[in-house]
């Protein structure tokens, strides 16, 4: 029996991940989206804060979670959907804008770390003790402080941030050509049976215990590849 590529809407719902557990669907994810770039802008404001006192810095820290918790979601759901079949178009582009979401994200708070790294370490000593309940982000502010010879000026982080739409170019046109447009021949496995090459299936033949299959299958996959050689080099 020929090992044809199974279409997603023929797979049994058992099989496939439950993402209702994240949105019920596009409408709820619409609406954290609206939220999210809403929120974006406080948090631009709240630059210069950090070092008012224990309670902004805390609000500030909050406030950074808080939206982050919600924007990993939107992308989580976003990209997962998308990944259910790269080729519906309508998927692909809410993928796209949550990406660039994020990168807003980055861009509103690019003065973040700069900042809190200004701080001497006996104002922030003073927070904790101030507020005992800012010990629940001290893995968090150590991550930050552990990046400290990778931190830039606030200038620099910004333009850092904004060029995120353009470095995950490249990315996402691999992405698309990889899992939508990409085909892969039919070659003969062990048993002298059809079976069409994917990327999933490609690391399980080419260890085959059959020579010949393993050589089918390095062959068919890599040649795909090579007829698109000119296109991702031009991707680079």
């Amino acid at each position: 029996m020929s090992q044809a590529i199974i279409e997603r809407n023929k797979v049994s719902v058992d099989e496939t991940w439950d993402l209702t557990r994240i949105y019920t669907g596009w409408s709820a994810w619409d609406s954290d989206v609206t939220e999210i770039e809403k929120r974006l802008i406080g948090l631009t404001g709240m630059q210069g804060r950090l070092g008012d006192s224990a309670a902004d810095f805390r609000e500030v820290i909050e406030s950074v979670h808080s939206v982050r918790e919600k924007l990993s979601r939107v992308c989580v759901y976003a990209s997962m959907r998308s990944d259910e079949d790269t080729r519906v178009g309508d998927h692909t582009a809410r993928d796209g804008k949550a990406g660039t979401l994020a990168v807003s994200f980055s861009e509103a708070l690019s003065w973040f770390e700069p900042e809190l790294l200004e701080l001497d370490e006996a104002t922030v000593a003073q927070y904790f003790e101030d507020d005992p309940e800012l010990r629940l982000y001290e893995h968090f502010l150590d991550e930050i402080h552990r990046s400290r010879p990778h931190t830039l000026s606030v200038e620099m982080e910004g333009l850092m941030a904004a060029a995120g739409n353009v470095t995950r170019g490249a990315g996402n046109v691999f992405n698309a050509l990889n899992n939508a447009d990409m085909t892969f021949p039919t070659i003969k496995d062990e048993d002298g049976q059809d079976i069409q090459l994917t990327n999933a299936r490609y690391m399980k033949l080419v260890r085959s215990a059959d020579r010949r299959v393993r050589l089918d299958a390095f062959e068919g996959y890599m040649d795909s590849y090579g007829s698109m050689i000119n296109t991702l080099a031009a991707n680079l």
